[in-house]
Formats: C-alpha cells, sequence, structure tokens
C-alpha cells in the first residue's frame, strides 16, 4: 500500500482507499520477516521443516495501522485529500495472521507466535501448549497519530526520509 499512495503523492493525484475507514493492514518489513526465520530455525528444541505445512509457522508479532491513516501520514501537510470509496466485494478489512482455526495450536514465543503442526506426532517434544484465545489479526495493536509516523521514520518509508525535497512534485 505505501508505494502507491507515495506514487500519488509524487503524482499529485487523489489516494483512493478502498475498503472503510476501519480498514487495517500488518506492518512487517523485510528486517521482520527475516527475524522470524531465524527465530524459527535458532529456537532450541525445535526440529523440522518450517512454514511448508509440517512443521512450526512463525507469525510476527507486528503493530498494524487503518489504512487510512497510513495515507494520512504520508500526505502529511500535502494538499491531497484521501478518498474512502467503500468496501469492494471480497475486500478484506483486516490482515487475519492466527485464524480461528490455528490459534489454538499457536504458541506466544515473545515477538513471534508459532502455529504448531496439527498433527501431535510432528511436535519435537509431544509437550501440549496453551494456545490463544481468539484469532491475531490487524485490527488489535493499532498504531496511530505519532506512533505511526515514528515507525514508517524509522523503516525510512515517509517520502521526505527518500525523495529530496526539490524532486517533490507536490508540497
Amino acid at each position: 500500500m505505501i508505494p502507491i499512495v507515495a506514487d500519488r503523492i509524487l503524482k499529485g493525484v487523489p489516494i483512493t482507499i478502498f475498503g472503510d475507514d476501519e480498514q487495517t493492514r500488518d506492518f512487517v518489513n523485510v528486517a521482520d520477516v527475516a527475524a522470524a526465520n531465524l527465530a524459527a530455525a535458532f529456537t532450541p528444541g525445535v526440529s523440522g521443516d518450517f512454514n511448508i505445512g509440517s512443521g512450526e509457522t512463525y507469525i510476527s508479532c507486528v503493530p498494524s495501522a487503518r489504512a487510512i491513516d497510513i495515507a494520512t501520514a504520508l500526505i502529511g501537510e500535502r494538499p491531497i485529500k484521501p478518498k474512502v470509496t467503500g468496501v469492494r466485494p471480497g475486500e478484506k478489512i483486516h490482515e487475519i495472521l492466527v485464524s480461528e482455526e490455528e490459534c489454538h495450536r499457536a504458541v506466544d514465543r515473545g515477538d513471534y507466535y508459532a502455529i504448531l503442526p496439527m498433527l501431535p506426532e510432528l511436535l519435537s517434544d509431544g509437550t501440549v501448549y496453551a494456545g490463544l484465545n481468539d484469532e491475531y489479526s490487524s485490527a488489535g495493536g493499532v498504531m496511530t497519530g505519532d506512533a505511526l509516523v515514528d515507525v514508517l521514520h524509522r523503516h525510512k518509508l515517509m517520502i521526505d526520509d527518500v525523495l529530496p525535497a526539490s524532486g517533490e512534485i507536490v508540497r
């Protein structure tokens, strides 16, 4: 979403948010994905394949933000207004990261949830773990305002972080 919104800002054209103003997206970047894979590979007592259906699947516990708030943060003081069009058929309002079916076998590992295999014989140590009580989605942990802008700056996702002011079309 961020590259599309940034491109539209630079072109000075309206930003369209498909969905409603409660629509959220998870905020994961390449470094988070790499860290999750390393955590999966080096967790003591865990063995087997990862993310291919028979081993543990690692899900980063990442913040999320409403699509309208991301667009507003990227726009900043520019004279561009985002337009919310309403939910289209098939449009996801929130990203489901751990489903209701998976939550009972998801283990909290700090910065990650590990979804354990469905078959007990695939568990490395046979231990039964308490799972989550509900699905984990982008609807929880929603950032707004300064926290969202801080994350965008920290990951160099704000337009001013990557583009000199002289190269911007609309200010």
